[in-house]
Order: structure tokens, then C-alpha cells, then sequence
């Protein structure tokens, strides 16, 4: 890669070590990853990396809402049972990528709320939930394989496979200038 090559250039490297040029990068960006990095060589990477002037934006989703009632029914007891499943990292995102937790070294640019809206069948919804990690972790456990066929079993008989939810999935987001 030169500096004569046309950008825009995507690059897909380990975070820490992206081999771009010094300075080459005008925008960094990390989608639904930054949560998984090692910060203390990640940050130098993106400052060694980055163009002057440069930006960094990183955003994830996390939890999903329908309505009250439905995310009390089934999103929250679906997440009780799978729970002790998670990855400690994945609280980064959960908390919104606070600065102190992230270690992020750049002024933060402001930035307006976003959210993916759609419509799923619930289940969609089901599926969406089954591709979670620690979904996929709580398979290998029988006290909670049990406790999820009898919810799923439960839930199945309160809503129709093809019932339309309007869902929305607000995006955590971290963007600054890096300097």
C-alpha cells in the first residue's frame, strides 16, 4: 500500500497491529468489535495509523426493545436465563463505552443518537436471541438448556411464529478527533 493508492481503502486487520502506513488513515472506524480489543496497544495503533485530523468512530448494538410488556415476557427472562454466560467484555458495550472503561485517549466528538428499527416476527426475535454467544454457551449447560426449551415452549404458545414486532436497537457509540 502507498500513498498513491486511491481511497477510499478498507482494511481488515488485527486491531492492534493494522499494518497501515504511518499517518495514512482518515477515519477509523470499528463496528460491534471494540469491546473485544486490547486497548493499551490498540490506541497507539489508531494514533500512529491515523492522518492529521483524523477521526475515530466505533458503535455496537446491544439490547433490543419491542414494548414493556413484551420485554419483560421475553427478552428479559431469556436474558436472566443465559446470564452467567456472557463474556465480562461484552459489560464495555453494555455500558456504553465509557471513556475510563475504554481507556479512550481522544476528545470526544458529539454525536446524535441512532438505532436500528425494523420489524421482526417473533420468530425472527427468537432466532436474533439464539445467535448470542452466550446463548450459544448456555447450550452446553443442562439446568440451562431445560430452562430455555421451557420458556421457548411457554412463549411459543403466547405468540403466533409470524406476530409482527416493531423492534428497536439503539447503537452505543464512541467518536473523537485523533490527536
Amino acid at each position: 500500500m502507498t500513498a498513491e493508492e486511491p481511497r477510499p481503502h478498507r482494511s481488515v486487520e488485527a486491531a492492534e497491529r493494522s499494518g497501515l502506513p504511518d499517518g495514512w488513515a482518515d477515519l477509523v472506524t470499528v463496528s460491534n468489535a471494540l469491546h473485544w480489543f486490547d486497548f493499551d496497544p490498540f490506541w497507539p495503533e489508531v494514533k500512529r495509523a491515523a492522518a492529521s485530523n483524523a477521526v475515530f468512530v466505533a458503535w455496537a448494538y446491544n439490547w433490543f426493545y419491542v414494548v414493556k410488556d413484551f420485554d419483560e415476557a421475553v427478552t428479559t427472562r431469556f436474558r436472566t436465563i443465559i446470564a452467567p454466560f456472557w463474556a465480562p467484555n461484552n459489560k464495555l458495550n453494555w455500558d456504553g463505552y465509557r471513556d475510563a472503561d475504554i481507556k479512550f485517549p481522544f476528545p470526544r466528538i458529539p454525536h446524535p443518537a441512532f438505532a436500528i428499527e425494523l420489524q421482526w416476527t417473533f420468530s425472527q426475535i427468537l432466532a436474533f436471541m439464539r445467535t448470542w454467544s452466550a446463548y450459544r454457551l448456555s447450550q452446553n449447560d443442562p439446568t440451562a438448556t431445560k430452562a430455555m426449551t421451557e420458556l421457548v415452549a411457554e412463549l411459543e404458545k403466547t405468540y403466533r411464529a409470524d406476530e409482527v414486532f416493531e423492534v428497536r436497537m439503539p447503537l452505543v457509540m464512541v467518536a473523537g478527533k485523533v490527536v
